[in-house]
């Protein structure tokens, strides 16, 4: 399954500021990758953001006979 997640991670036990997270992959050779994510930052005192909707034009038709 393409873009699926592979992991869920909790973070509210770290304490906020910014960190470097490192995934090591392993194959089945037995070789490994490493992949860094730089400037991660945790703030699990501020809310997640929420999607404003937006307006939708109404159209209203009024017949006249």
């Amino acid at each position: 399954m393409k873009d699926a997640a592979i992991a869920v991670w909790d973070t509210t036990l770290l304490t906020d500021g910014d960190y470097t997270l490192r995934l090591r992959v392993y194959f089945q050779d037995g070789a490994s990758q490493d992949i860094l994510i730089q400037d991660l930052k945790l703030r699990n005192d501020v809310p997640l953001p929420t999607e404003t909707p937006t307006a939708t034009a109404t159209l209203t038709l009024t017949l006249i006979y």
